[in-house]
């Protein structure tokens, strides 16, 4: 397990021993529509820079865009938020991955700024081809297919970033 990996465990782990104490709300698990709004994103993005400060030791090259608000987070400001922490940590990266295919005709972002983002973000497999982010019916994202794709974000940026040992990788002992 690579030391990415090992923190995003512990964070999660022990996230909420710190935590101040708030009054416990019953979720009604038939509500698998609800979104994410801007305050849950930002705060969930800010606890993965963090991650890629304390683990990759890098310094934050810009700010969390997205508001403070109660609005509905929107995939163009996930795309653009994954796009800034990419950029975080691609000096830290041991290898380039060969590129992800993928319909861009499937890609259902209208921001053609983050489009641009969107599509290296799929080519580097940061972001599902097909997933919610890149092809949803939806502008807003639920809280699942938001955790979903924070998993997959940063389970790639793991891999990125970790070279793994010559002893168990076979294609990199260069025989």
């Amino acid at each position: 397990m690579n030391t990415l990996s090992l923190a995003v465990l512990l964070a999660t782990t022990f996230a909420g021993q710190n935590a101040p104490k708030t009054k416990h709300v019953e979720v009604n698990p038939n509500t698998k529509q609800a979104v994410v709004t801007q305050a849950e994103a930002r705060a969930v993005l800010l606890r993965v820079e963090k991650i890629f400060v304390t683990v990759l030791q890098v310094s934050p090259n810009s700010k969390v865009t997205i508001a403070d608000s109660s609005a509905p987070v929107t995939r163009a400001q996930v795309v653009s938020d994954f796009n800034r922490l990419f950029d975080l940590g691609r000096p830290k990266f041991k290898f380039t991955p060969i590129p992800v295919p993928f319909d861009a005709k499937r890609l259902t972002l209208k921001d053609p700024k983050q489009l641009v983002s969107l599509k290296k973000l799929i080519s580097f497999g940061c972001v599902a081809k097909i997933g919610p982010v890149a092809a949803g019916a939806n502008d807003s994202l639920t809280v699942q297919a938001f955790g979903d794709s924070v998993g997959f974000f940063m389970s790639r940026i793991a891999e990125l970033t970790h070279m793994p040992s010559t002893k168990w990788t076979p294609g990199l002992k260069g025989d």
